[in-house]
């Protein structure tokens, strides 16, 4: 439930009893991303949702002849997916249905100190009011002592924490990727209308297969660049993964970055002097083990205490935060909506072409169902090779990332393409258009192709999880190997065990402080 402020308190602001997110995030990385994401994450299936609709109603009208059936029309479906994509949660607001969100900048006033100061105090009664913690995820996260603090607080009180993890160089992959895609397809449906009318005359599948060739041959060229881009990024944030064991092992409270340290306690803006956060969260932090040990313990000191948060950090949240990102599936699905949805304009040509106008005249009865069938398979040929492409390069790049980490960056990318393209192009492009040349306009042996792309892509699928949970066991047991060159074997043997220390209370057996 929610209720204004009195006019006097903050303008603008809301008393809220929880809020649907709490965003962590470190402030160095880019905003862009990070919004991005945002959309990604909460308006990505609403805009994919939104895309079909308008998709299967701009394909009908080209099929019933409303609309001419050109690419221009498609264009109305990708504006309607953007403008859902960035609108959606204005809209829900409009229906009086907002999510809220905590957002550090916006939720704590910025032009009031004390206020300000009460709020950063009080910060951790904000996570324990949060149901999801979203962590917008760079490879200065873990670095900042803000962002290891948030995390801490959120999953100390709860049993079964729900956190969503968002690697904000991953949403700008995805993104790049289907707005190539978008752009392959849009230059294939022009290339379609310049041939069809420069060439009135069917001149057989002779002259068919001779454009395919020459079509494959520039598509696998463009594709084979655009892949090698991609890979450069995608093996660039695999590597920052793999290195994520080592951060967490080394993280130390005392020397973690803090904005305020990092100016010198002074506001670089005004000149004006600041409070140092660190000093603000060591102080939170033996708070916490004074509630959960026994007051009258000699062992219970800053050091002490400081040590212990460390411990802490570099096992049980080392050990959440990669079992979480093994486990990413809900998020990953957000990503699909996004690229799928991009690109589900798609359908209106494929209902399109059923218009009278294209309508062969010898068809008729089931001849005809099957010539309907056939474009709804072309649709779905569509879909699958989007979703294909984008395992392939999971894989690849989880794959490259341990394979080819002592290469050049650039000459891992390029290693990798070209198997990439022949893969992609083998499965997902030419026995399909092959099909479609050489079947006959009723036969249904065009599904062939269709089926062997779905099992493709579940076959992947399931070899990403496996690589994913296999990536994490490999993590945890960098964790193990760094715990016992550390000489640390109290915690290397409490990991193999997945047991707490003795001198330490679980709080809801999960998060031990």
């Amino acid at each position: 439930m929610e209720e204004e402020l009195p006019p006097d308190d903050i303008k603008g602001y809301l008393v809220q009893d929880y809020y649907d997110n709490f965003l962590s995030h470190d402030w160095k990385t880019s905003g862009l991303l990070k919004y991005l994401s945002l959309l990604i994450l909460f308006n990505a299936k609403a805009a994919a949702i939104a895309s079909v609709l308008i998709s299967v109603l701009v394909g009908t009208l080209r099929m019933m002849t409303v609309l001419p059936n050109l690419v221009w029309t498609e264009l109305l479906c990708f504006a309607f997916f953007y403008v859902v994509l960035v609108f959606w949660q204005n809209l829900l607001a409009w229906l009086r249905l907002p999510r809220m969100v905590f957002l550090d900048k916006l939720c704590i006033p910025q032009d009031d100190e004390e206020k300000k100061a009460q709020c950063i105090r009080g910060l951790a009664c904000y996570l324990d009011c949060a149901r999801t913690l979203t962590v917008l995820w760079s490879d200065r996260y873990f670095s900042r002592l803000w962002c290891v603090f948030e995390m801490a607080s959120f999953l100390r009180h709860r049993s079964k924490p729900s956190i969503q993890f968002l690697p904000v160089e991953l949403s700008l992959l995805v993104s790049l990727g289907g707005v190539s895609y978008s752009v392959m397809h849009l230059i294939h449906g022009l290339h379609n209308e310049l041939v069809n009318v420069q060439n009135q005359d069917d001149e057989g599948p002779t002259e068919g297969l001779r454009q395919l060739a020459g079509l494959s041959g520039l598509l696998m060229t463009v594709f084979y660049i655009t892949v090698a881009c991609f890979n450069y990024l995608g093996l660039q944030l695999m590597n920052k993964f793999r290195l994520l064991p080592k951060q967490l092992h080394r993280f130390d409270a005392r020397k973690a970055e803090c904005f305020c340290c990092s100016v010198g306690h002074v506001d670089p803006c005004t000149g004006a002097p600041i409070p140092c956060d660190r000093k603000l969260i060591m102080t939170k932090i033996e708070r916490w083990y004074d509630v959960s040990r026994n007051a009258d313990a000699t062992d219970v000191g800053p050091d002490s205490c400081i040590t212990e948060f460390n411990n802490l950090v570099r096992k049980e949240l080392a050990d959440t935060f990669l079992a979480m990102t093994a486990s990413a599936n809900p998020v990953f699905w957000k990503y699909i909506y996004f690229i799928v949805g991009m690109n589900t304009p798609i359908a209106a040509r494929a209902l399109g072409n059923m218009s009278a106008e294209l309508l062969p005249s010898s068809l008729e009865g089931n001849a005809l169902l099957a010539w309907r069938v056939r474009w709804v398979g072309r649709l779905f040929h569509n879909m699958l090779q989007i979703v294909g492409s984008v395992e392939i390069l999971m894989i690849a790049w989880g794959v490259g990332a341990v394979w080819l980490r002592d290469r050049n960056l650039a000459v891992a990318s390029l290693m990798l393409s070209a198997p990439i393209t022949i893969i992609a192009f083998a499965i997902l492009f030419v026995p399909f258009r092959l099909f479609w040349l050489l079947t006959a306009d009723d036969s249904l042996l065009i599904l062939a192709p269709v089926l062997l792309e779905l099992f493709f892509v579940v076959a992947c699928s399931r070899a990403r999880g496996l690589l994913s949970t296999s990536i994490s066991q490999t993590a945890a047991e960098s964790m193990h190997q760094l715990s016992i060159r550390s000489g640390d074997s109290v915690h290397s043997e409490n990991l193999k065990q997945k047991s707490i220390d003795d001198d330490t209370e679980s709080v809801g057996d999960f998060f031990s402080i």
